[in-house]
């Protein structure tokens, strides 16, 4: 006679389980995550360059998360006139910071400018930052001075009095600033110091002798004052002779 086959017949609870264990395997594989996302910083925040010269900041990109391969920076929305570089243009993974260089032709326009500083990567969602660039106007120097109050007798041996110059530099230029002595009295001894007025300073004072037996009357005489990348200046002092 056969024998009969027996049948094992799973619990409930072992039931469970293994739905449980289908359910797990199912979820172990979760979507693939966002890519990270770059985020860009200017520093300083915002720049001031006069035509003919140059800016500078420091660019840093940071990621969300660790990520591969290289950040490629660029600059877009220039103004005509102006160029920009970045040192280092590539970032390595390993690296978050680079320089930028604003170059300002001689001829740009003033103005201010929204300058986007941009960072891609192929392994996250690339960032950007936003700088105004304001181009100021051409780089002047004024010269003004006080006319001496006190006349020289012209009747002394010797006699002397003195002046002082004033000097203004336009927004953005602080470059020094030469001065000389120009158009001198036959006779007369004019010294200027300092000689160069440096940045921060906005004054210089004006010695002026002349010899013995100097007839009466007005003299006049130039200082002028010169610095790269502006145009020369001039200022007339006039001398009481009596």
């Amino acid at each position: 006679m056969p024998r009969a086959r027996s049948q094992r017949v799973a619990s409930p609870a072992a039931t469970m389980f293994a739905t449980l264990a289908l359910l797990a395997a199912g979820c172990s594989s979760d979507p693939a995550a966002p890519p990270p996302v770059l985020t860009v910083v200017a520093a300083p925040a915002t720049l001031a360059v006069l035509p003919g010269g140059t800016g500078q900041a420091t660019v840093t990109v940071t990621s969300s998360a660790p990520t591969a391969g290289t950040v490629n920076l660029e600059a877009a929305a220039l103004p005509a006139g102006v160029t920009a570089a970045f040192a280092p243009a590539v970032l390595a993974a390993n690296q978050t910071t680079s320089t930028l260089t604003f170059a300002v032709a001689p001829g740009a326009a003033a103005g201010q400018f929204p300058v986007t500083i941009r960072a891609a990567s192929a392994s996250a969602t690339a960032g950007s930052v936003t700088i105004p660039l304001t181009v100021l106007p051409p780089a002047t120097v004024g010269l003004s001075a006080t006319v001496p109050t006190t006349a020289i007798a012209g009747l002394a041996t010797a006699a002397g009095t003195s002046s002082v110059v004033t000097l203004t530099r336009s927004t953005g230029f602080t470059a020094p600033v030469e001065l000389t002595v120009q158009n001198v009295p036959a006779g007369w001894t004019i010294t200027v110091a300092p000689t160069t007025v440096p940045t921060g300073t906005t004054s210089a004072s004006v010695s002026i002798s002349i010899p013995a037996r100097t007839a009466a009357g007005s003299y006049t005489f130039t200082v002028r004052g010169r610095a790269a990348g502006a145009p020369d200046a001039s200022v007339v002092i006039t001398q009481a002779v009596n």
